[in-house]
């Protein structure tokens, strides 16, 4: 019989307030955490002429997540830069994802850029 595991497989620490310290845990947690929520998404494709009356559509897959920068956009609608309840400048990261995604036999990566504040 296999062991059974109790407890956090990671030591638990506290969220980091600075940006800086934040971001290469993000960047660790965002595939497997975005893989689990696209697998549970799988839907169909609708019917296609001379092609199988409903094939299951399979997203792509994260494989990483990095390439990181701090340089705010300058943006000057002030929606996207400023915190609304105090008026400070949010802090803006960029990071990318290498994504593989597989239709039939043929296997295709993508980078996607993501902007988060």
């Amino acid at each position: 019989m296999p062991p059974v595991l109790r407890g956090p497989l990671r030591e638990t620490i506290a969220c980091p307030r600075e940006l800086s310290d934040l971001t290469p845990l993000l960047l660790r947690d965002i595939p497997t955490y975005a893989n689990r929520v696209l697998q549970r998404s799988l839907g169909y494709v609708p019917e296609v002429e001379d092609g199988p009356p409903l094939a299951q559509y399979r997203p792509s897959y994260i494989l990483l997540a990095g390439q990181t920068e701090d340089a705010p956009l300058d943006i000057t609608d002030r929606i996207y830069t400023t915190d609304v309840t105090t008026g400070e400048n949010l802090a803006q990261l960029f990071f990318t994802t290498l994504e593989r995604t597989y239709d039939r036999a043929d296997l295709t990566e993508i980078t996607h850029y993501h902007w988060m504040f």
